[in-house]
């Protein structure tokens, strides 16, 4: 039951991130009209979409050594949680630069828009 809720949940995380629009909005001339925030839960909601994967996957291993029985099912998921585990901080630390780099992107563009300049 477990595992069918974080495959759920997985998918609602990856469904969600996808539908969101995390473009600013700009008018036709070219100037900053609004700032949109979208795109950093964007970002939040595929990185909460990996911890589910690395969840199901060690689901998955477990159900299989434990109830199943199936030991090349258990070292396939071992294997596909060991490598998810471990890319886990690398995506971390990738989710984190890439959130401050769009503030940072974000601020100048809202520093030129104060200004009255166009930011593309």
């Amino acid at each position: 039951v477990l595992l069918i809720i974080f495959m759920a949940l997985m998918t609602l995380t990856i469904l969600g991130a996808y539908s969101l629009d995390g473009k600013n909005q700009y008018d036709f001339g070219g100037k900053l009209v609004k700032i949109n925030v979208n795109k950093y839960v964007k970002i939040g909601l595929f990185f909460i979409s990996y911890i589910f994967l690395i969840v199901i996957f060690l689901f998955c291993e477990m159900i299989s050594d434990s109830f199943l029985f199936i030991s090349f099912a258990s070292g396939i998921f071992h294997t596909l949680f060991l490598l998810s585990a471990i890319g886990f901080f690398p995506i971390l630390l990738s989710t984190v630069v890439l959130w401050f780099l769009r503030i940072i992107i974000d601020f100048y563009q809202y520093k030129l828009a104060k200004r009255g300049l166009k930011p593309r």
